[in-house]
């Protein structure tokens, strides 16, 4: 008997970080989705772009949309389907003016895409994994906190709450300096990336990683 895990509501805490967690996107996140996507800093991102928050509105439906669709596990625990995306939220938590918990949304994480593919005549699920953060934030190691966050929650057992994806795979230009630097020196990646042309970009070239779940324990330690 088939039974199904949903990822709508999704929260990753921090194992290093007691105020730093993420989350699946939520229709109130369209002002912080507009401002984070059209800061000029996030230009060297494909997926940076202008979008006021009407139109951040309506891609926050369509994130929803695919989040929706529960991973489904068959009655010897394999993965028959999933979501084809979890968009994520990067949330810090502080206090305000009056000693007040509040939480404030600093960058955009989790997965952009999950795709299915066939290699050696196996199904497997491939996540690409991603981070933006709100300009204010950079350079404060959070953005490879939630790479990593994603990354881990990637691979945990649907039972566990995740998706029981087979890899995870980083794609970025290569000429996005900042994201290179966190891949090679802070993401234990160096070496390990493929140049191939740009997917979204027919001028340039793009690095491409991947780690499966044995990877992962090998450079994360867990």
């Amino acid at each position: 008997m088939s039974h199904e895990i949903s990822h709508l509501n999704t929260i990753i805490s921090s194992p290093s970080n007691p105020l730093l967690f993420l989350r699946t996107i939520q229709p109130s996140d369209a002002p912080a989705l507009s401002s984070i996507l059209s800061s000029p800093s996030n230009k060297s991102d494909p997926h940076g772009k202008d979008i006021d928050i009407p139109t951040a509105q309506l891609s926050i439906s369509r994130m929803r949309e695919s989040a929706s669709q529960p991973t489904i596990l068959d009655a010897q625990g394999n993965v028959i389907s999933g979501p084809s995306r979890v968009n994520m939220m990067l949330v810090l938590k502080s206090e305000d003016g009056n000693g007040q918990p509040t939480e404030t949304v600093i960058g955009l994480g989790g997965f952009g895409a999950i795709k299915d593919w066939e290699r050696g005549g196996k199904k497997i699920r491939a996540g690409d994994v991603g981070v933006m953060m709100d300009p204010a934030y950079k350079r404060k190691g959070y953005g490879v906190e939630a790479m990593k966050m994603a990354t881990s929650w990637a691979f945990m057992s649907a039972d566990e709450g995740g998706p029981q994806l087979d890899l995870v795979t980083i794609t970025t230009l290569e000429d996005n300096e900042a994201m290179l630097k966190l891949l090679n020196e802070k993401f234990g990646l160096e070496g390990k990336g493929i140049s191939r042309p740009a997917e979204f970009d027919a001028d340039k070239n793009e690095m491409y990683y991947e780690l499966s779940k044995e990877d992962w324990i090998g450079i994360n330690g867990n």
